[in-house]
């Protein structure tokens, strides 16, 4: 089979490509990462971290990347040396800068450096299924990459496939039989699709507390970032207070300032909150939050002649 042929049976969209050739790697960091290693799409290239099957969520892009060197083009003088980076640059990326990917989409590219590691290191030649696409730089330059969409054995059978590709059709294939991870769906980070629960905590908390507005705001997402830190999907609370923020809907802070993390007067009490939001009711939560606020009752003077 060759690539028109692979191409024809996958019925592939006339926008993408099929190459043939070896999956290299790639590093980042100046040698110190692999680029088939899950890491996030902003300067450090930070490690996608994974607390059992879910991944502790950032607000960035998250990706894999690794090198493909061409051999089956027929036209060898478009393949020559043109600098000493020559290669084709293939990526495949789950969110934005701002929204982390899916639970999903993290699930997807774990899944697929496990398998696209095992065709590097095993040196042997695959068909790649890619989206070329290229982005305007500086001084007229333009710069370019592949989005991967499948890899395919020689035989045209795939070895790993990109659900989204699937899903849209851009390519028709049965997914192999080892591929777990077939869909990028899961909880959005979004903040339009998260913020249900800052209604709920803020109406309970407002009952118990008797806080509106701005310090109520405030209350409310110290919470939840301490509830993010204690489910391990912020690593710091900080990272948590952005979070929150971020799920918070449009207008919770009547337009002022949202907190930050420099103020740790009630960073201890707020712990406890967070704490104890673990499977507890609002009401439950409520009532707490109104306990620690008011502080240890004061006892009662003793009196005298007792």
């Amino acid at each position: 089979m060759n690539a028109a042929e692979l191409a024809q049976k996958l019925h592939l969209h006339p926008r993408a490509v099929v190459m043939s050739g070896t999956i290299t790697l790639r590093m980042k960091n100046q040698g110190a990462l692999p680029g088939l290693t899950p890491h996030y799409a902003r300067p450090g290239c930070p490690v996608v971290s994974y607390a059992g099957a879910n991944a502790v969520e950032e607000p960035s892009a998250a990706e894999i990347e690794f090198s493909f060197q061409e051999s089956g083009f027929p036209l060898p003088s478009a393949m020559g040396a043109y600098s000493p980076k020559q290669g084709n640059l293939v990526q495949l990326m789950y969110g934005r800068n701002g929204a982390a990917p899916t639970q999903g989409a993290y699930r997807v590219l774990r899944e697929a450096s496990t398998v696209l590691s095992q065709v590097a290191e095993a040196k042997r030649e695959v068909y790649l299924a890619t989206l070329p696409i290229l982005t305007p730089g500086q001084m007229g330059v333009t710069s370019g990459r592949h989005y991967l969409l499948g890899a395919f054995n020689g035989d045209g059978v795939a070895l790993y496939l990109n659900p989204d590709a699937i899903e849209h059709q851009v390519l028709k294939a049965e997914f192999p039989a080892h591929q777990k991870e077939r869909s990028t769906g899961g909880v959005s980070r979004e903040p339009e699709a998260s913020a249900s629960w800052y209604e709920a905590l803020a109406s309970a908390m407002a009952t118990a507390t008797g806080l509106k507005g701005d310090k109520l705001y405030e209350v409310v997402l110290r919470a939840r970032a301490q509830q993010l830190v204690d489910q391990g999907r912020a690593p710091d609370l900080k990272a948590g207070l952005a979070q929150a923020a971020q799920e918070a809907p449009k207008g919770a802070a009547q337009g002022k300032t949202a907190p930050t993390a420099a103020a740790p007067a009630r960073e201890s009490s707020t712990r406890q909150i967070g704490a104890r939001m673990r499977g507890r009711t609002l009401q439950d939560l409520a009532r707490d939050t109104a306990g620690t606020m008011k502080g240890p009752a004061k006892a009662p003077a003793r009196g005298r002649g007792r």
